[in-house]
Order: C-alpha cells, then structure tokens, then sequence
C-alpha cells in the first residue's frame, strides 16, 4: 500500500500535482506514490495515479501461405487400395487437381506440414526443381501457355507424320442376300425366295475413337526439355489423329514406388480431354509438357491422398500397373526422355498395336 511521505527539497523544485505551486528547494514537500505535493496540500488517496493498462504482446501474423485454398479438411480425399495393391487416385480434370494441389491438407499433420513448406518454396520463383515458377505465373500459364511448348509440338508432329497407324477393330457383320453361306434363313425358305442364305464375315474397320495415355512421372534429375519431348510427342500425336477425324481422348498419369512408408505403388489419374470435346492444343499443352505443372500439381499434389509417414523424395518414378494400361490404344511411358527416344518409341508402340475384337 502506498503512503504519503514527508520530505525536504534539496536538489531540485517539482509543481505541486495538486495545486500547481513551485515548490522551491528548502521547503517542505509531501509525496504520494510517484507524485509531490506541497505543504499545504494534503494528497488524498484518491490523488493516487491510476495503474497505467498492461500493453498485450501482438502476436507477429503468419506469412501468407500460397497454398492456401481452403476447400478440404485433413484426412480426406484419401486414396483407395486396389486389389493388386496399389493406391490409386484419380481427377476429372485438369483444374481440379490445380486447385487441390494448392488446398492446404494431408492425410496426416506431419505431411500437412512438409507441404505446405515445400509447395511454399516451390511457388517462389527461386526453385530449380519447379522451373521457377511462381503462383501466378503457374495459373497464367495454364491457359496461356509459353510458345515453346507449342513449337516443341509442332516440331514433334512434323517427326511423327506419315508414321501414324490407325488401330483397328475386327467387327462381325451379317451379310444377306448371298447366294452362299453357312446358315439358311428359314422365312426366306418358306416364301420361296432365291437367296435364302445368311453369310457372316469378319471385317477389320479403324477405329473412330481412341484413348493416349501419358505417364509423366520424373525423377528429381529430369530436365524440363526431357519431360517437355514426351508430352509433345502424345499431344502431337493427338492433333494428328483428330485431324483425321478421329475422337481422341488423353489421360495423364503419376505412377511411382514408395511415396510412403505405407504405399508400395500409386498410381494418380488425370483426365484431360473427353473425347467427346474438340482439341485445344493451348489449353492441354502447359498440362503435358510442363514440368513445373507435374512437380506443384501432380507430385506434391498427389501426396495430399497417400496415407502413412512420407518421403522427401516423393517416391521413385515407375511405369504403369498392367491394370492401368487397359483402355489406353496408345501409351507413352516414364522411359522416355529425349526427342529422339519419343518418336522411335511411340513408333515401336504403333507398330505392336493390339486390335481390339468387338462383336456387333
């Protein structure tokens, strides 16, 4: 408790806190906590300054964090185990996995927050492992895509012209009317008609709609101009099938070994073009033959769905699972990393084309 005390002034004058006197040196004073009152003021307790408010400590705000989307929790969109033992995910679309990529969320906090550091870093424009890309550039350039990647498909065309086999179809058809064959047609008999044979044939047809398929999955020492020749060669390969009037649809896809410690195998699926819908070169090319697109969407993105305690590496980039490959007419795989092996070895693949066997 604070008390007044009685002193004289020796050193220095104060103003009287009540009355505004100066107090000279000499005389009496009275003082009252951290105030001083003269001798003919008497300090009340009221005239005991009030207790000034404790400042609280403002806690520094967070750094804006680029991956911040807010759509899903932690623990869902969780992958599903097939029965051949490998985690499969899969996207309906290119801008669906966009913006799951850049949602803040894991199957568990541990990945949850290796992501959002890694994927912060590789949205700064400074990492060599995601092309220097930034948040902005990478959303401008998925429907403005560089002109690079546009002229790496045109020059892959040019390479792949000429060598382009369509796959084709064995489809039996009844032929009637003949005047041979195995099988008699008895209202045709019954009436007397001249002609009352069925005949059966097997004719082979192409094909009016196809699927191509394009394993993306890199290593950490992939260059982009490796990733950048597979692509073309499937996109171009697609523009010259759809110029033939052919319905093309494309489907891309991460596979890799040991993500986690609990996946063995994933296997992350990504629709690109129906084939139902016209071909857009602009608006599939950033998707396919960029790498920085494969690395943020599809490598980091993806890791968001694997359950178990996950590996800086990401996993090992593998071909793709016999169950995966069934659908697909044309397929470009992991192994192929320069111009030259994209166009020799999806000439090897349109040579060992299988034909499917449909019966109408």
């Amino acid at each position: 408790m604070t008390t007044e005390k009685v002193f004289r002034l020796r050193y220095k004058t104060y103003n009287c806190a009540k009355c505004g006197r100066l107090i000279e040196r000499g005389e009496l004073a009275y003082r009252f906590g951290s105030r001083v009152f003269c001798s003919s003021c008497q300090p009340q307790p009221d005239d005991l300054p009030a207790p000034k408010p404790r400042r609280r400590r403002r806690r520094k705000a967070a750094p804006p964090d680029p991956t911040a989307g807010g759509g899903a929790m932690p623990g869902e969109h969780c992958a599903s185990r097939s029965a051949d033992g490998v985690w499969r995910y899969e996207f309906g679309s290119v801008s669906e996995a966009l913006a799951d990529a850049l949602d803040d969320y894991a199957q568990n906090c541990t990945t949850q927050e290796y992501l959002r550091k890694r994927l912060g870093y590789a949205l700064s424009g400074r990492d060599g492992w995601a092309n220097r890309f930034t948040k902005a550039r990478l959303l401008r350039e998925l429907s403005e895509p560089s002109q690079h990647l546009l002229d790496a498909v045109d020059r892959m065309r040019e390479r792949l012209v000429g060598e382009v086999s369509m796959p084709a179809v064995a489809r039996r058809r009844i032929r009637r009317g003949q005047e041979f064959g195995e099988e008699l047609d008895a209202d045709r008999w019954l009436v007397r008609d001249l002609a009352p044979w069925e005949r059966c044939v097997r004719e082979r047809t192409a094909r009016r709609t196809v699927t191509i398929g394009c394993n993306l999955s890199v290593n950490a020492g992939v260059k982009p101009a490796q990733l950048l020749a597979r692509g073309a060669a499937a996109l171009a390969l697609a523009d010259i099938l759809t110029s033939r009037g052919v319905n093309v649809g494309i489907v891309l896809f991460d596979s890799r070994s040991d993500p986690t410690r609990t996946v063995r195998r994933a296997v992350v699926r990504h629709h690109v073009k129906d084939p139902t819908m016209p071909l857009d070169l602009s608006a599939v090319a950033f998707a396919m033959c960029e790498i920085a697109f494969f690395r943020v969407a599809m490598a980091l993105g993806g890791m968001r769905h694997f359950p178990g305690s996950m590996h800086e590496s990401l996993g090992c980039a593998r071909n793709l699972p016999a169950a995966d490959r069934e659908g697909l007419d044309f397929l470009i795989e992991a192994d192929v990393l320069s111009e030259d092996a994209a166009a020799a070895w999806l000439t090897t693949c349109l040579a060992g084309q299988e034909s499917e066997v449909c019966h109408v």
